[in-house]
């Protein structure tokens, strides 16, 4: 399953943190690839300073409204969904729980959320003011939300642990079945018509096509176990994604890719959205350094830049009271 499990601020990470590496050429130059670092036992440390907010999600009709989850790093399965205004430099919470993988916002107002409750994964609709939480999924394991661009139709994920059985869920806005797709992979998309989805895997960009139950290769980049998931449509054939390797843009019918910046383990982008109504990419960002043998350290921000990668903006984001 593609979730990411917010609660790990300071833990122990798989093995992975350990042989991270990207391409030295053309880097540029505030990214330093770090050493690996592992203790006796082979475990990397990790930890996040700052406000560690995450997962950033325009509001598809109104981009000066962000929604952003806030990690509790004093008590597991516990995180914040919090609404965030760039003009009123306010921000809220409006809900409170084990939110497992990003939310996504329709451009009918509905927040889709993926949330553990008792050991169920559910798929669960919010209004953006903390209001009317209903639970719309009925099997278990059910991850990743995303809508479509017209927030009509939602899709979801549902698999199990021997990653031969899973199904890509599609529903009305209320969540009422449309259509199941049995699909072979344990990854989910980003939506952007209806039957066509690009993601991020540790070697590159995929598009999973109408006729088809497996994704197919794009383009190819040096592999990474850390895939640092984000693509997202900016028009009907252009695609921005981000890898550890860097920030990309692909054409889907030239397959044609440009690198529009080149990151590493110390500096890197990740949860990519977009606005088309302002022409914004906004994410979060990254810095990393090793800070013992055993533990790396990330300040973690949430940047907007053109979709080539120009005019990047850090911004500044008041603590949650």
């Amino acid at each position: 399953m593609s979730s990411l499990n917010l609660t790990l601020v300071f833990g122990v990470l798989v093995t992975f943190l350990s042989t991270i590496a990207c391409n030295d050429d053309d880097l540029q130059p505030e990214c330093e690839v770090l050493s690996p670092v592992a203790d006796g036992w082979g475990r990397a440390y990790v930890e996040f300073i700052g406000q560690d907010y995450t997962m950033p999600e325009y509001n598809p009709v109104d981009p000066t409204e962000i929604l952003l989850i806030k990690v509790d790093t004093t008590l597991v399965g516990n995180n914040s969904l919090l609404l965030y205004n760039r003009e009123e430099q306010s921000i809220k919470e409006i809900f409170n729980g084990h939110i497992v993988s990003r939310p996504r916002w329709g451009k009918n107002g509905k927040i889709a959320l993926n949330i553990k409750v008792n050991g169920d994964f559910g798929i669960y609709l919010i209004d953006s003011d903390g209001s009317n939480l209903q639970k719309i999924s009925d099997w278990w394991n059910c991850h990743d939300p995303v809508w479509n661009v017209t927030g009509e139709m939602l899709m979801y994920y549902m698999g199990y642990l021997d990653h031969a059985s899973y199904s890509a869920i599609q529903t009305d806005a209320s969540g009422i079945l449309i259509d199941s797709i049995r699909y072979y992979t344990d990854e989910s998309g980003d939506w952007c018509k209806d039957s066509l989805l690009v993601k991020v895997l540790p070697d590159g960009l995929y598009v999973l096509y109408e006729d088809s139950t497996e994704y197919h290769q794009l383009y190819e980049v040096e592999f990474s176990p850390s895939a640092h998931p984000g693509a997202q449509w900016i028009d009907d054939e252009t695609v921005f994604w981000t890898h550890l390797t860097g920030v990309y843009l692909t054409n889907i019918i030239t397959k044609e890719t440009t690198q529009v910046r080149a990151t590493c383990n110390s500096y890197s982008y990740l949860y990519a959205d977009y606005s088309p109504l302002i022409d914004k990419i906004i994410c979060s960002r990254d810095i990393g350094e090793n800070v013992s043998e055993s533990k790396r350290s990330y300040i973690r921000e949430i940047v907007m830049m053109d979709p080539d990668g120009s005019n990047e903006e850090v911004l500044v984001i008041p603590d949650l009271e």
